[in-house]
């Protein structure tokens, strides 16, 4: 998921909310569990996340099994995300979002699948859309700079990344207005682009820039400082 921070509390509840995920909830990576985003989702705005977000899990079916190869029909997957939904619907209360990406360029069709499914669940449950598009660099351009960066990450020629993950990420840079707009259009859900503003109109953080924001913890004040950090711990302290 997407959480946005669109005011003072909202950001102070996200900072809480990472802290908690890295320090008490941390599995191959930082998680946070619902009953966590139920106290700490004041002044915060959700979306359901990419093809990795955990709607589009449950509407494919578990990631390691084709489409036409779930066990789990899919009228049955769509009344699990139904309840979801609108156990998050409660949660955010009225700042909930659908997450649409741009299709074009996807060669297995799941992202096309799952567009539709979050516009039909969004006329049904009368839950907004939002549309966004996935960033790993800045221009088109930058795609050839990406593709080496990856290789050499992954331990491989350019050749043989460009002849396997690179489809991926083709298309990934920050899109301009006039794009996402087109995109929006073309999957039938033209609101998906205006939600963006409200979004943006929804937001007012006030945050200053120029000074370092961390929390001032007096340690001067006490003998065995590695006491201190286990009292902090304890004390569930962000």
């Amino acid at each position: 998921m997407i959480l946005i921070a669109i005011n003072n509390t909202g950001y102070e509840n996200l900072l809480w909310l990472l802290s908690n995920a890295q320090r008490n909830n941390f599995y191959y990576k930082p998680r946070i569990w619902d009953s966590l985003l139920a106290n700490r989702s004041e002044g915060l705005i959700a979306t359901t996340g990419c093809l990795a977000g955990k709607l589009c899990r449950i509407l494919e079916g578990p990631k390691e099994i084709k489409e036409n190869e779930c066990t789990i029909p899919e009228y049955e997957r769509f009344q699990i995300a139904k309840h979801v939904l609108g156990r998050y619907a409660d949660i955010f209360n009225g700042r909930l979002f659908l997450e649409i990406q741009d299709a074009r360029g996807h060669k297995d069709g799941l992202q096309e699948r799952h567009n539709n499914r979050l516009i039909q669940l969004s006329k049904e449950l009368g839950l907004p859309l939002i549309i966004t598009s996935d960033a790993h660099y800045l221009k088109p351009e930058d795609v050839q700079s990406h593709s080496m960066l990856m290789a050499l990450q992954l331990h491989q020629t350019v050749q043989e990344y460009t002849n396997g993950d690179y489809w991926g990420y083709v298309g990934t840079y920050i899109r301009s207005q006039e794009e996402m707009l087109e995109a929006a259009i073309v999957n039938g859900a033209e609101s998906a682009f205006h939600n963006t503003k409200l979004i943006a109109e929804m937001s007012d953080l006030k945050f200053k820039f120029g000074e370092y924001q961390m929390p001032n913890f007096d340690i001067h004040t006490v003998d065995d400082k590695q006491e201190f950090l286990n009292w902090l711990n304890q004390k569930n302290v962000c």
